[in-house]
């Protein structure tokens, strides 16, 4: 499936076009009892010899936390498992690049993973949802990493709802209409907005698990 949508894009927008071709692999994909890392590898290899894919995105962990060791037992291992998932494909690609997205918040790290060669470049996700002009503040404005959000990173859902509320908010209104452009977004920096965020997200699931909310849209505040 994955080599036939390369196939099709690359039919209908050549290379020349310089149209960007991504992958994304998920590293859960590749165990507890699914496809093995040399799958991942294999499937690498045949990316990387078709020439016309110009990056491969490796995600499902969290890089820089494993400078810490106060982590749940399942979440410590699915890491590691990251850290090394990601440490044997990178020798596959030559012209291909490689990015590691999971858990990136300080650019020490950022700096580090890319200065190492554990890869060509790192994605965001979380953290630009909160601060969608930070790139530019760790490249010209001196900021060292992400915002200490208040919202336990452990807590999926949470973390996933909190994301989508901040990017609700920054499509609020046109980018010509705001000041800033984490005016509209939610700030959960501080416990006090995160409190509150929090309540109203667990009263969502509760109503959401009777199964009688009609609109099942979350909007806060």
């Amino acid at each position: 499936m994955v080599l036939d949508t390369i196939e099709e894009i690359r039919h209908r927008i050549p290379v020349s076009t310089g149209f960007l071709v991504g992958v994304k692999f998920n590293s859960v994909e590749f165990q507890d009892g699914g496809l093995e890392t040399e799958d991942a590898k294999k499937m690498c290899q045949i990316i990387e010899n078709r020439g016309d894919v110009d990056f491969v995105e490796m995600s499902g962990g969290t890089y820089e936390k494993l400078a810490f060791v106060h982590l749940r037992d399942s979440t410590r291992n699915r890491e590691a498992f990251f850290v090394d998932f990601a440490a044997q494909i990178r020798p596959v690609f030559k012209e291909t690049k490689m990015f590691v997205t999971g858990g990136f918040r300080t650019a020490k790290w950022m700096t580090k993973v890319i200065e190492e060669g554990h890869c060509d470049a790192v994605g965001l996700g979380r953290p630009i949802a909160a601060e969608p002009d930070l790139p530019k503040k760790i490249l010209f404005g001196g900021v060292l990493g992400s915002a200490d959000t208040k919202i336990d990173q452990n807590e999926f859902p949470m973390t996933s709802l909190a994301a989508q509320t901040q990017m609700y908010g920054a499509g609020k209104r046109p980018f010509s209409e705001c000041q800033n452009i984490c005016d509209d977004v939610v700030d959960l920096t501080t416990k006090e907005e995160a409190d509150k965020f929090l309540g109203a997200a667990k009263n969502f699931f509760a109503e959401l698990m009777t199964g009688k909310l009609e609109d099942r849209k979350f909007v806060y505040p």
